[in-house]
């Protein structure tokens, strides 16, 4: 990370052009939009103030009126546009959401002025809350703002850049809290600490806030984890004996989609043979082999820790409610650490069958050895949809790599997405969640691997010429098909309404750990999260 003198002068210099617009800011001059104009000529001001404050030399002095927030009617403004879209942000005018980044952006450098206008790091439990506030700030501004392009090659924009910085600095003021349990905040900026002064110093410390039994404690999840059971018989549907991405393979939980195990199963082939050329040229959807394999995300991952650490405290955009189609679904804004705990790892000792709460998984976690059996055995699990069960929830598709460049240090882009000719990698994007996690049958513009980095999914995929037969939706849902794979068989009977589909072919197989898929550009494919999971996919074309 940059020091802080550099991020100092780069929050000053963005603030010369933000206070002082002209003609060379082409999307602002002249705009036609008089509420646009005037949230910008207040902008303007606002940041004329913040930099009247950022010329003075001492690093506590505090501003003549003591003003705690700066812009709050400002945001106000921009907030009531993008309110408007009832979640779908990319339908506001570009304007407003890059207006409203700025504000959000200013705002929380007003908010944490001696950190990100002098340099001063004053973290302490007194001023925690000053920190997240401000963090929230910045992340909903570059959640907003989708036309920032950062991490995986490139550099982090100015906004993660302050992000990361808020983030370090909340986790240091949190560090003066007791933990009481492995998932509350407290516990993860004890466990993030030792990194952050490894960042810092260059040398590798630990903590004295958190001892080495702690530590060894919560990474027993990984000592833990075991290989998923792999049938040895042959399959039925290729014929291979114990390959563990057929169907016939999968001995967890009892696939319920319509005619699972009478597809063609998906040919697999490694990361570096010419097969996979030839298949990405052809347009043949298969699976990969070793895509991943010196990928630093494979191993950490797997410990939730390692992810709380970098991100728990940053806010993401979560699908709560089932499928993006279903209705009733909404984009929920809400900090990692409170999806990890709500959705994903769980936290509640009261826990009982049938309600609702998520049992804890021990694959996907760093503390299974102290919180194992919070759930009694049979407790449902979120993603399922019997009577009395809480509503899915799936952080999907989400650009995290863009937010949270430090993440993205952990990833490459795989060769096959820039190596075949005409290549350019178009969006990477990151999908967390539960067991249950669904994506309806759809189609993508943009050629697709999808890496599996923790977890299994159930893949299914049809090829384009089906694609009216697949019954596609209208309008924004255009690519995205009107059958519910996990109806029932009713549906696809030969009384029922989807009669014909049945006799379509299609392609299908467990995407395993470690595996890719590869999804041609317009190839219907469905995938459901057989375990707790954890996934990037590259778009390119």
């Amino acid at each position: 990370m940059a020091s802080p003198d550099a991020l100092v002068k780069s929050i000053t210099d963005w603030l010369d052009v933000l206070a002082s617009p002209g003609e060379d800011q082409g999307m602002w001059f002249g705009s036609d939009d008089s509420d646009l104009e005037s949230v910008k000529v207040e902008l303007a001001a606002a940041a004329r103030k913040v930099k009247a404050f950022a010329r003075q030399s001492g690093k506590g002095c505090e501003p003549p009126d003591g003003s705690k927030t700066m812009c709050s009617k400002m945001l106000q403004k921009c907030f009531q546009k993008l309110k408007k879209a009832d979640g779908d942000w990319d339908g506001v005018d570009v304007r407003w959401r890059t207006l409203y980044s700025d504000v959000c952006t200013i705002e929380a450098v007003w908010r944490c002025r001696s950190t990100l206008l002098h340099g001063a790091s004053q973290a302490n439990a007194d001023n925690e809350e000053d920190y997240r506030g401000a963090l929230r700030l910045v992340d909903l501004g570059i959640i907003a703002n989708k036309g920032e392009l950062a991490g995986l090659g490139r550099s982090p924009s100015l906004r993660s850049r302050i992000a990361s910085k808020l983030h370090q600095e909340a986790l240091r003021a949190m560090g003066d809290n007791p933990p009481t349990n492995p998932c509350d905040d407290a516990w993860c900026a004890r466990r993030a600490l030792p990194s952050l002064e490894r960042r810092g110093s260059g040398k590798r410390r630990r903590s004295s806030n958190l001892d080495a039994d702690d530590v060894d404690r919560e990474r027993e999840g990984l000592d833990k984890w075991e290989e998923p059971a792999v049938s040895p018989v042959t399959c039925p549907q290729c014929s291979a004996v114990g390959r563990i991405t057929c169907v016939a393979s999968w001995k967890g939980e009892e696939l319920k989609e319509h005619a699972v195990g009478r597809g063609v199963c998906l040919p697999v082939v490694g990361a570096d043979n010419e097969q996979l050329s030839a298949r990405v040229a052809a347009k043949q959807p298969c699976l990969v082999q070793g895509l991943a394999e010196l990928w630093n995300a494979t191993e950490k991952w797997r410990d939730l820790g390692y992810i709380r650490g970098i991100a728990g405290l940053r806010i993401v955009p979560v699908e709560v409610g089932g499928k993006y189609n279903a209705p009733g679904a909404i984009s929920r804004m809400m900090r990692l650490n409170d999806f990890l705990n709500e959705y994903v790892v769980g936290g509640s000792s009261e826990a009982g069958p049938g309600d609702g709460s998520p049992a804890f998984v021990t694959r996907m976690s760093s503390v299974c050895s102290i919180s194992d059996g919070l759930v009694p055995e049979g407790a449902m699990g979120y993603g399922e949809t019997e009577r009395g069960a809480a509503p899915a929830a799936y952080l999907a598709q989400h650009a995290l790599f863009e937010q949270i460049p430090e993440l993205g240090d952990d990833i490459e882009v795989p060769w096959v997405c820039s190596n075949t000719g005409r290549k350019r990698v178009q969006k990477v994007n990151v999908w967390l969640g539960p067991a249950g996690t669904v994506s309806p049958l759809h189609t993508d513009r943009f050629d697709n691997i999808l890496q599996q980095v923790v977890g299994d999914k159930y893949v299914r995929i049809y090829s384009p010429e089906h694609s009216k037969a697949l019954r596609p939706g209208a309008g924004a849902l255009s690519n995205t098909s009107k059958l519910d794979l996990e109806g029932g068989e009713a549906a696809f009977g030969p009384e029922g309404p989807h009669a014909d589909v049945s006799a379509l072919p299609f392609s299908e197989g467990i995407l395993r750990e470690g595996h890719a898929l590869f999804i041609p550009a317009g190839h219907w494919h469905y995938v459901r999260s057989l375990s707790p999971s954890l996934s990037v996919n590259f778009w390119w074309e």
